[in-house]
């Protein structure tokens, strides 16, 4: 049989080939007609992993399926990702776990429409959980970008100091969940637990887990929690100058995304604003409506 050869995983590889759509093959059955020399039950040990795979095997196998033989020599997921699954199909087509964080209530065709429904620039708005002196609002800029192979949407939130990045996917139970590293240094995760948008424009309300720093104190961080409101402006700069009217005038994503990274994140006082303010909707929805000195406008704790 010639020269045995060791690659991983094999018979999870070849079923990932067969199910995908870049083999004109579909079955065992039909790859092993053009596999006249290898018989039926031999060819299950070697998925199986129970006899060797030689070097003779292992090209004609490759011929039959048209698949090059670089190619399995990667991880199993490198390789089912390069085929067109995601990590969680290649799960359930062959058994195989892959490590790491994966979510089952994900799937292409949800991932792409709930992408469509959030793709472009938010603001968020939390009582804010560092600047303690006052009651302040914080409000940041959330970006969603685009969906992984994966299928997670990826998203970024940028505090005018920070900027964060991480990815975004729905649970089952009909929330969508945020989880994202801040970039430099990179010593604090947040997380945010929202509704499901369900109509247009979208908004989205929930929860925000983080740690405080506090302004202008010293490196010590505190577990922090408070209300969040995500509030849509859109992608396009006609309906993001209804709101900041010093956009670029130039409709390039790049330009309006440098200036929303400036001009969204900001502080925003409530005793401050007029009767009439826009943000008072977002507000609302944050407010604890029990009276402050009773409890915190947002929870942080001190360990």
């Amino acid at each position: 049989m010639g020269q045995h050869i060791k690659i991983d995983d094999f018979g999870a590889k070849v079923e990932l080939v067969l199910r995908s759509d870049k083999a004109a093959i579909k079955t065992r059955a039909e790859l092993l007609k053009k596999l006249p020399n290898i018989q039926p039950d031999y060819f299950t040990r070697i998925v199986k992993g129970q006899r060797p795979l030689s070097e003779r095997i292992f090209l004609d196998i490759c011929n039959a399926l048209g698949f090059d033989q670089k190619e399995w020599y990667s991880d199993l997921e490198t390789f089912g990702i390069r085929l067109g699954f995601s990590r969680h199909q290649i799960a359930q087509i062959t058994g195989v776990l892959s490590p790491g964080l994966d979510f089952h209530a994900r799937n292409r065709d949800q991932l792409h429409s709930l992408f469509d429904q959030m793709e472009g620039f938010w603001e968020s708005y939390y009582y804010s959980v560092s600047n303690t002196e006052r009651k302040a609002v914080s409000r940041d800029l959330l970006i969603v970008s685009g969906v992984t192979n994966d299928l997670f949407i990826e998203c970024q939130i940028v505090d005018g100091i920070s900027t964060y990045v991480g990815h975004c996917f729905p649970t089952k139970g009909g929330h969508l969940c945020f989880i994202l590293e801040k970039l430099q240094p990179t010593n604090e995760i947040i997380m945010y637990l929202t509704n499901y948008p369900e109509r247009h424009p979208p908004m989205l309300n929930g929860i925000i887990l983080c740690l405080s720093g506090g302004v202008g104190q010293s490196f010590r961080t505190y577990p922090a929690a408070s209300k969040v409101a995500f509030r849509y402006l859109g992608g396009e700069v006609e309906t993001i100058r209804k709101i900041y009217r010093r956009t670029p005038k130039t409709s390039d994503r790049a330009e309006l995304e440098k200036f929303l990274r400036k001009a969204v994140p900001d502080y925003i006082f409530p005793d401050e604003l007029g009767k009439d303010d826009r943000q008072w909707e977002a507000i609302g929805v944050i407010d604890n409506k029990i009276l402050p000195d009773t409890i915190p406008f947002a929870l942080r704790m001190d360990i």
